[in-house]
């Protein structure tokens, strides 16, 4: 019945509207298909329903207007508006006249059910497990709320494809940062960025014992490698900066405005980085033996990467990353699987780091620097 009253008033919108609200409402018996859920009356489907279709005929509705057009109280309606708009309906709440009144965006009525394809609900699944453990319990709320209203685009089959795809698939967090006690701060800082404001922030960096104050115009936030970073223009060192978001203290959003300058390029100012640290390019060469030689191979570590085979099962890689502290400490995490060939630098580098860990361990250091042995190509 339901279905049929909701067919002969809009042909255009109610299949979205049977598929995300009374679908999950009616039980079997009273028309629902078969759906489960819960115990709301055929009334309250058709109340519903004539809500949607006077917010689209009226374009703006008070609440005592949706009332007496359905002859109910005032809180039934705000009851109504909240379950359509949790169903994804696109709400509009606006103040106009001491009033509180309603409205459908623009031309909501003549656009088409959203339809995913199997490979896009994969892409979803996909990307909302990665934004879940790129955001930690920062966003958790906020992404089920969005995973909530697309679930309600999609038809009784898709859903059922949709959980199979959730529980088919995870994303589990590496080592991450923890913004649990940031999330005012975090607010306050991406409002920034985007109303483009000057902030003032204390920030305390690793090499100081004392936070200090930053003038800072913020571009960008940053998420990389469990952590998350702002890169804008500091005004006291006159140059754009990188600054680690849990070392700002605090945080004081000023009423200044600022513009982004339009030779700007983020992929640009970070395309050098091996990990997080922009700094003066290096050329690194790296040789690792064949014990390793597959494991990184089957990796993308860096976009300048270049990987020579070389006889007897290694390989050599060359990059050019930002600075050497992070290509230093990535090349000897493998131990003596690898071998930095060049720059010379960045071998007495690694020679002192090695010559502490003896010590560390009660061994004698060593003064003595080789110079690489000489490498052949495979095939060549």
């Amino acid at each position: 019945m339901v279905k049929k009253y909701v067919t002969e008033h809009n042909s255009g919108i109610h299949n979205y509207y049977f598929d995300r609200v009374a679908c999950k409402a009616v039980p079997a018996k009273t028309g629902g298909r078969g759906c489960q859920g819960g115990r709301m009356a055929t009334d309250q489907l058709v109340r519903q329903w004539s809500i949607i279709q006077s917010l689209i005929a009226k374009k703006l509705c008070t609440l005592e207007q949706l009332a007496d057009d359905c002859g109910v109280t005032t809180r039934t309606v705000r009851r109504d508006l909240q379950k359509i708009e949790e169903a994804g309906f696109p709400l509009m709440n606006i103040r106009r006249e001491g009033k509180n009144t309603w409205r459908f965006i623009d031309g909501f009525a003549r656009v088409p059910p959203i339809a995913f394809t199997p490979t896009e609900l994969f892409a979803l699944v996909w990307t909302s497990d990665l934004l879940r453990v790129a955001s930690g319990p920062l966003l958790k709320e906020d992404l089920k709320a969005v995973i909530k209203k697309i679930r309600s685009t999609l038809g009784s089959d898709k859903v059922e494809y949709f959980q199979r795809l959730q529980q088919g698939f995870s994303v589990s967090p590496g080592v991450q940062k923890d913004y649990t006690m940031s999330q005012e701060l975090l607010r306050q800082l991406t409002a920034a960025v985007i109303s483009h404001t000057t902030t003032e922030i204390h920030y305390h960096s690793l090499n100081r014992e004392k936070p200090e104050v930053r003038k800072v115009d913020p571009y960008k936030i940053w998420y990389q490698s469990g952590g998350l970073y702002l890169i804008g223009y500091c005004h006291l060192r006159k140059e754009i900066r990188m600054f680690a978001v849990d070392r700002i203290k605090f945080l004081n959003v000023t009423r200044e405005g600022f513009f982004v300058p339009e030779n700007f390029d983020f992929d640009e100012y970070i395309k050098d980085a091996f990990n997080v640290i922009v700094d003066e390019p290096v050329t690194v060469k790296i040789r690792f033996d064949k014990s390793m030689a597959r494991y990184i191979e089957e990796r993308i570590w860096h976009p300048s990467q270049k990987i020579a085979r070389q006889k007897g099962g290694g390989i050599t890689m060359t990059l050019t990353v930002g600075g050497t502290l992070e290509i230093r400490n990535w090349a000897m995490s493998f131990g003596s699987h690898a071998t930095v060939l060049e720059p010379d630098g960045l071998r007495q580098e690694i020679q002192s780091d090695i010559n502490r860990m003896r010590q560390n361990y009660g061994l004698e250091p060593t003064n003595t620097l080789r110079a690489p042995e000489r490498l052949t190509r495979y095939g060549a």
